[in-house]
């Protein structure tokens, strides 16, 4: 099953289950990936969160009934998974500038909601038109990382943030990780586990050392890196504009490549540390890959 094929599967769940509550890891679940991949490839492939259009879709579907049928607006609301009429009431002018009411006597069709966007390999290649970035395949044996965690957002627009949270974890590191006798030449890394449970804003980077043991020092915690297959991609230019390149990854590259991602974390190695708003920064993102048969 293709990986598009996949992710339409899961849109079209949604459209037959507007009526109840949907969680994140049971649309995921259909289309066969974690809660944490299917957020962030849902993201860039329709350009918002599943919250986001699952709300939507459900004010569309109510739209339609108010233009078209003769239902009471609390059943509509009910009908679609609303507490009350008020709440109901206010989600509806919030999307539509008016009540539900006024919208039915003025049958404003032509405001509804698209259904949704459609994915195809037309779609992505207008979306990503003249990105090209091919990875290198390569077969890795188990890695450690030492090092401290902090918590970044998932999405794009939390992009300001994370670089914030990031630099001041990579400050506090700095002196302890130079006490290290073992530290000269040791290769900086970070990660950003797969995660499996149904988690909406935030993940776990971790930043370090890539380390020749799996024993970390005092104050510090240890990761291990899975054996395998990695693609590495380079991202080069200010980590401000990494989102992009985690973009085209997963919303053009992944789906069009035949691949399927494997367990594992998203392994970052920097090849110029102390430069992250540079055009000349440098960073190698290994993501773990399913072999082909």
């Amino acid at each position: 099953m293709s990986y598009l094929t996949r992710i339409n599967g899961a849109i079209d769940f949604v459209e037959n289950h507007l009526d109840r509550a949907l969680s994140c890891a049971e649309v995921a679940e259909v289309a066969g990936y974690s809660s944490w991949h299917f957020q962030r490839v849902f993201k860039v492939l329709l350009g918002e969160s599943l919250g986001e259009y699952i709300a939507a879709r459900r004010l569309s579907v109510a739209a339609k009934a108010l233009a078209e049928t003769p239902q009471k607006v609390l059943d509509i609301a009910l009908n679609q998974g609303y507490e009350s009429h008020e709440v109901f009431c206010r989600a509806f002018k919030r999307a539509f500038g008016q009540s539900p009411s006024a919208f039915r006597r003025s049958h404003q069709g032509r405001w509804l909601i698209p259904q949704k966007a459609k994915m195809d390999a037309d779609y992505l290649n207008h979306l990503f038109k003249g990105f090209s970035m091919e990875p290198k395949l390569i077969e890795l044996e188990e890695r450690y990382l030492i090092g401290r965690a902090t918590q970044v957002g998932l999405m794009a627009q939390a992009a300001a943030q994370n670089i914030q949270a990031v630099s001041q974890l990579w400050q506090s590191l700095g002196p302890d990780l130079a006490a290290l006798p073992e530290a000269a030449g040791a290769q900086r890394a970070s990660i950003t586990p797969g995660k499996e449970e149904d988690w909406q804003e935030a993940q776990e980077y971790f930043g370090g050392l890539l380390w020749p043991r799996p024993e970390a020092p005092e104050g510090f915690e240890l990761r291990i890196l899975p054996a395998g297959l990695y693609a590495e991609f380079i991202h080069q230019g200010p980590m401000s504009r990494y989102p992009h390149t985690l973009n085209y990854i997963y919303g053009a590259w992944l789906p069009n490549s035949g691949r399927e991602l494997a367990p594992g974390p998203e392994v970052g190695l920097y090849l110029t540390p102390g430069q992250p708003m540079s055009e000349d920064n440098r960073l190698a993102l290994q993501i773990p890959l399913v072999p082909l048969p």
